[in-house]
């Protein structure tokens, strides 16, 4: 670094508030403890809650510490892009809005301008209610049919359990009556047994 870059760099840190004193002295002999301490003041008091492990005091450590510091900022670099994109977007679509201003200022101001017809608001307003009227009365009149349905269907129902247990009943008594005829039945079917058997022998 040159010596500007160097004053520019800790009138910088005196600017942002950094605690301790940074001198050109501090940067004679590679001093990569106070990068390392400023890094990570630059980083927390970007994120307070962003997690950087401090120790350096091996090389690996070091390395480590530079690839989480480097990482950290590209995430917010990146952020950074996206959010001067969309920045720009919406400025070309605010420009393009404001362009349009003096025509909608001309129509809004006509708009304003013009006397509010209470007539026709009114009969406007008496057709939209008369419609929902009619809506809300076809509904009534569909519940009212699928309440009908819904009894007839009972009704119905109802008849033909009715007619399902005089048929059990009459089943049940047809069962348990003797047929007249039973008799004459079983005495030919004897007789008839006797004549087959005479004929075997």
């Amino acid at each position: 670094m040159s010596f500007r870059d160097l004053r520019n760099f800790t009138e910088m840190m005196r600017a942002l508030g950094y605690p301790r004193h940074i001198s050109m002295e501090n940067f004679r002999t590679p001093n990569f403890g106070l990068v390392s301490e400023v890094l990570l003041w630059l980083v927390k008091r970007y994120e307070p809650q962003t997690d950087i492990p401090p120790d350096v005091d091996t090389e690996q450590d070091r390395v480590f510490f530079i690839k989480a510091i480097a990482q950290f900022m590209i995430a917010d670099l990146k952020a950074a892009r996206q959010l001067a994109s969309e920045i720009t977007s919406k400025g070309a679509s605010l420009y393009d809005l404001l362009g349009m201003e003096v025509e909608l200022r001309e129509m809004r101001a006509e708009a304003i301008a013009r006397p509010l017809e209470i007539n026709e608001t009114e009969k406007v307003m008496r057709i939209a209610i008369k419609e929902i009227l009619t809506q809300v009365q076809k509904t009534k009149d569909l519940l009212n049919n699928v309440a009908s349905d819904e009894a007839n269907l009972e009704a119905k129902i109802e008849k033909r359990k009715l007619e399902l247990e005089r048929n059990r009943k009459r089943l049940e008594t047809l069962q348990s009556v003797r047929p007249c005829f039973m008799d004459e039945y079983e005495k030919t079917e004897e007789e008839l047994q006797k004549q087959y058997d005479t004929y075997l022998e």
